[in-house]
């Protein structure tokens, strides 16, 4: 039975093409995991679809994710891609941020100290928009993805009195997505024609701006 996941930070349902598979959150937690990023599985779907990537991003490697992203971005729209969004997740939860200020305590930015004190990775989920499969095999987002952004997503250790790359990247969770239902503060969209209006005109944050 596929599963539907439900993302708050953009409000879209989507449901998993191709066979079910594990790890709805990254492979594994602590900050210098050594694993490959799993492939998307083969496309058998119709209607827009969403290659989507959870990573990690060690703070003293973040200027060079940042300038690959923005290579990777630009090579999808040349592809054939909607629109390319970025969501940086280390923060404050919409929870904390509606507590009155008397009780946040060390909540208020305890998980962005700790990513710029380099104890703890900043998070990112990637959104890549396309209208159909076969535009997403042509732009082969998987590909570009292990040639321009993986070599960024490695862990950081101090070595000699420096920042170095762990010897293999940190895990990452990728796979693709077809979206069956979307939908922000205007409405809730179902159909084809919407979804994809939806898409080329995203409403959260764009790569560059996370």
């Amino acid at each position: 039975m596929p599963t539907i996941p439900f993302s708050p930070e953009r409000r879209a349902m989507m449901i998993k093409a191709g066979a079910t598979s594990a790890g709805a959150l990254l492979a594994s937690t602590g900050f210098l995991p050594s694993a490959r990023a799993a492939e998307p599985e083969e496309l058998a779907v119709s209607g827009p679809v969403t290659f989507y990537a959870e990573m990690r991003v060690a703070q003293p490697f973040k200027p060079g994710f940042d300038a690959a992203m923005q290579r990777f971005a630009q090579a999808m729209l040349q592809r054939g891609a909607l629109a390319i969004t970025l969501k940086q997740m280390v923060g404050d939860s919409t929870m904390v941020k509606n507590y009155p200020e008397s009780y946040k305590g060390v909540l208020r930015s305890a998980y962005a100290d700790a990513a710029q004190a380099g104890t703890l990775p900043l998070f990112y989920a990637l959104f890549v928009r396309f209208d159909s499969a076969r535009v997403l095999d042509v732009a082969r987002p998987d590909e570009m993805f292990d040639t321009v952004l993986l070599p960024h997503l490695h862990g950081a250790i101090l070595q000699h009195g420096k920042m170095v790359k762990s010897p293999a990247p940190m895990a990452v969770y990728r796979s693709v997505f077809q979206t069956v239902a979307a939908g922000d503060r205007h409405g809730i969209y179902t159909g084809e024609a919407d979804i994809l209006k939806f898409f080329a005109h995203p409403a959260d944050t764009a790569v560059g701006t996370a």
